[in-house]
């Protein structure tokens, strides 16, 4: 199963302080608060962490089919490989591991998730698009379904969850917005095609 979301740092940097007293206590663990002190960047760590947790509370809930309650401090992250193009890293939820991928590009963190390792992820940037339009046209392109038989209705969780006029479809997907940036990431025959709007 796979997640996603996205942190536009510019914004994050606006709507939330997280040096307010016991912020990060809340969120953290103890091995990540260690490693955001101890940073040349902690603002940029504690969004990093922040989007994987996200992405992969995400792609948990979907496994899962649970009610919302995200408990960031249940997740603990840990960061496997650090490159200019990317970060891959991991996320434990009890006995459960997320595996991630997080690119930062015009002062914005992207990061998927997905339950198996070494998932392939395609990156496309798009812009200018509407999010669900992008993501029911590609769906419709590569499934060879006509677009105007493509819907999104959440379910009882409010989990998202993709039609072809009356019936579901097993196709995962996530989608994922922060001020004007969005994406989305969809699973599709053990490839997920990435495409990200706003950039």
């Amino acid at each position: 199963m796979i997640g996603n979301d996205v942190v536009d740092l510019s914004l994050a940097k606006k709507q939330s302080n997280w040096q307010r007293p016991r912020f990060i206590e809340k969120i953290f663990t103890k091995q990540e608060q260690t490693e955001i002190n101890s940073a040349k960047d902690p603002d940029f760590l504690v969004w990093l962490f922040w989007s994987m947790k996200e992405s992969a509370y995400k792609a948990h809930q979907r496994i899962e089919n649970f009610s919302p309650r995200f408990n960031p401090w249940q997740l603990e992250c840990s960061l496997q490989e650090v490159s200019a193009e990317k970060i891959i890293g991991k996320v434990n939820l009890g006995a459960s591991s997320f595996y991630t991928s997080s690119t930062y590009a015009d002062n914005c963190i992207f990061t998927s998730a997905a339950s198996e390792k070494n998932l392939q992820i395609f990156h496309q940037k798009v812009a200018n698009k509407s999010l669900k339009e992008e993501l029911l046209k590609s769906i419709s392109e590569k499934e060879q379904i006509l677009l105007k038989e493509l819907h999104i209705i959440k379910n009882e969780n409010q989990i998202p969850q993709l039609y072809q006029l009356e019936n579901l479809l097993d196709i995962p997907f996530s989608i994922s917005h922060h001020g004007d940036k969005s994406a989305f990431v969809l699973l599709n025959k053990k490839t997920a095609y990435l495409k990200i709007n706003g950039f």
